[in-house]
Order: C-alpha cells, then structure tokens, then sequence
C-alpha cells in the first residue's frame, strides 16, 4: 500500500528568472524561476516547462499564472518577490507557488493546467 506524500511549503525569494530559449533549455522556450530559502545554499530553478510543445495559449497560461501567484503584473516585477514554493512532500518535488498569506496573489499547481492541455 502507499501513500500520497503531503504538500509542503517553503518562502523562498525570487532572485532571478528566465524566459525564453538557450543552450540550457536545449534550444526549447521555457519559464524559470530561480529561487532563495535563505539557507546557506538553500536556492533551486524552478518550472523549466517546455512552453512551444502544445499550444501557444499554454505557453501564455503558464507565464501568466507564474506572475499571478507571485502577485506580479509584468515578467519583469517576479524578482525579488517572495512566494511560498509547494513540494510533493518535505522531500519532494516542486509541483507549484502561491503568495504569501499577506500579498497579493493566488496558487498555481503546473500539473493542473498541464491538465488542462493534454490530449487523452
């Protein structure tokens, strides 16, 4: 029998972002976020979703809701917010962001808009 690991939140602060495509993302368009939990080497990229694959309209929701959760209005406002980074676990995987519970803001799962544009 397992069991489901249970979601676990970290702040972190947003010190950098990349959006577009090199040698890194393979020549493929991609969203990051780079990101601080203020330990000593405490940081990881995060996102990194492959943006050209299935449709322009994902590509714009996934950007779009990276800046929604962090309460950012332009691409360029995401560094230097802090946010709550969601793992699968204390262990696990980043599966999302939200706000902190005092700013502006909102969560965002990947995989539940990946969902959202994957044919079965």
């Amino acid at each position: 029998m397992t069991t489901a690991a249970v979601e676990h939140t970290q702040i972190a602060k947003i010190t950098g972002t990349f959006l577009g495509a090199n040698e890194d993302s393979h020549g493929i368009l991609t969203a990051t976020l780079t990101v601080d939990y203020g330990t000593r080497g405490g940081g990881q990229r995060i996102g990194g979703y492959n943006l050209s694959t299935k449709t322009s309209a994902f590509g714009m929701q996934f950007v779009n809701a990276l800046m929604d959760a962090a309460g950012a209005s332009s691409w360029e406002e995401l560094k230097g917010k802090t946010i709550l980074v969601i793992t699968d676990g204390k262990q696990g995987p980043v599966i999302g962001i939200q706000n902190l519970p005092t700013e502006r803001g909102r969560r965002f799962i990947f995989d539940e808009l990946t969902a959202q544009y994957t044919t079965r």
